[in-house]
């Protein structure tokens, strides 16, 4: 539904990533509330992994968010980097050292990820939405956290069990996520263990 733009934000002379409501998507009061969900969320999480939203507002009855500028791309347009080839020695498969680093490279971002994503756990939120996508990396590979937009935010006196709306990514989709089950803080572990074994 959203699409993302790279814009100028004047009044502070700045370089900002602009998420608007896809042009020939209606507007409706069930996409203000996926804004409003994913600004309640990142409000709630001041850390370096998670890019912050600056601003919420409309344009024209259309909802926008303003938020950090991450120079780069997604885990996902990385994910071919990634793969792990093979050198064949002997008659026997060994990992080449192109191959470790790769792994060691997609450690050291799913150690971060995971690190991020427990930070917002301890914060009462569920992201929910975890996959490759949503996770941007600068030009040094630094992950970023991004897209709350179907998060849970669980209140303070709240389990952080909840039933969930069937919402996500298939692909990355705990078992319980995927048949509309109460989902706790596993369902965003099970979709970090697939964005794993994808890379």
């Amino acid at each position: 539904m959203g699409v993302v733009h790279k814009a100028h934000q004047f009044s502070l002379n700045r370089i900002v990533a602009l998420k608007m409501i896809r042009v020939g998507v209606p507007p409706r009061q069930w996409t203000w509330r996926v804004f409003a969900r994913e600004a309640e969320a990142a409000a709630k999480l001041d850390h370096p992994g998670i890019v912050p939203i600056y601003e919420v507002g409309e344009h024209e009855a259309n909802p926008f968010l303003v938020m950090r500028f991450v120079q780069g791309s997604s885990l996902a347009e990385k994910v071919g980097s990634f793969a792990l080839p093979l050198a064949i020695s002997a008659g026997q498969n060994r990992w080449n050292s192109g191959a470790r680093r790769a792994q060691n490279r997609i450690a050291r971002i799913l150690a971060v990820v995971a690190r991020t994503v427990q930070y917002a756990h301890e914060r009462g939120v569920l992201h929910r939405d975890l996959k490759p996508s949503n996770i941007l990396l600068d030009q040094d590979e630094n992950p970023y956290l991004t897209d709350f937009g179907i998060a849970k935010v669980v209140g303070e006196d709240s389990a952080l069990t909840q039933t969930s709306e069937l919402m996500g990514t298939p692909s990355y989709m705990s078992p319980e996520q995927a048949a509309g089950k109460r989902i706790e803080r596993s369902a965003d572990i099970y979709s970090l263990g697939a964005i794993l074994m994808n890379c």
